[in-house]
């Protein structure tokens, strides 16, 4: 009997990698609304429910951490990160909380808000919110998440540093080479730095016979 019993508990037990999405829908809802829960990075709807009495419930497994969105429209939606445990999502406040990465992106959340409404907040503030968020959660979903706005605040050498320790998704992200490419140049030719020089072709509006002679930024300036 005791056998029985304990085989029975296995078999009905919690699974470790189930999550349970428990929303608030928020004001203005209908009653029987579809709230869908989409993966943000495929675009793919992994689930749908139904709001009932302004709440609603998902229920799943994940073997990995999902960038997520739950949505009933524009007004109503909310971030989540699908990981395993009882998450909290309240569409009237674009948030979601309960576990780690969730509890860790609302600090966020709620840090750039603050940051926002403060009148005499700077861009180093800014900068420096992003820099401890991003490298706080580095190697996980929020560092990658951060990474899109906070490669804008650093410099080339910073960007370079950053990108030696990042997580995969990070180093691979298509616009890093473009990034790279901007920051440089602009390095290149900040005020104080010598000029980068390069060939060109002579526009002589006065004299087109003296068009198209190669010539080079180094030659014109020493003119």
């Amino acid at each position: 009997a005791f056998a029985a019993t304990a085989l029975l508990a296995a078999c009905t037990s919690t699974p470790k990698n189930a999550y349970v999405i428990n929303g608030t829908a928020g004001d203005g809802v209908e009653e029987g609304a579809n709230v869908v829960l989409l993966n943000t990075a495929t675009r793919d709807t992994m689930a749908v429910a139904q709001v009932a009495n302004g709440a609603f419930t998902f229920n799943g497994t994940t073997d990995e951490v999902i960038s997520a969105v739950a949505m009933i429209d524009r007004q109503h939606m909310a971030q989540v990160i699908v990981e395993p445990g009882t998450i909290a999502a309240n569409l009237a406040d674009r948030k979601a909380t309960g576990t780690p990465l969730n509890n860790e992106m609302s600090a966020f959340m709620d840090a750039q808000k603050a940051l926002y409404a403060d009148e005499n907040a700077t861009d180093e503030q800014y900068t420096a919110l992003l820099m401890d968020y991003y490298k706080r959660n580095e190697q996980n979903l929020i560092g990658e998440s951060i990474w899109g706005d906070l490669v804008y605040e650093l410099s080339y050498d910073e960007m370079v540093a950053l990108l030696e320790t990042a997580q995969p998704a990070v180093k691979e992200n298509p616009r890093n080479e473009k990034m790279l490419n901007a920051k440089k140049a602009a390095q290149n030719t900040a005020v104080g730095q010598k000029f980068v020089d390069f060939p060109g072709i002579t526009v002589d509006i006065k004299n087109p016979k003296n068009d198209g002679k190669q010539t080079s930024l180094a030659e014109i300036v020493a003119q």
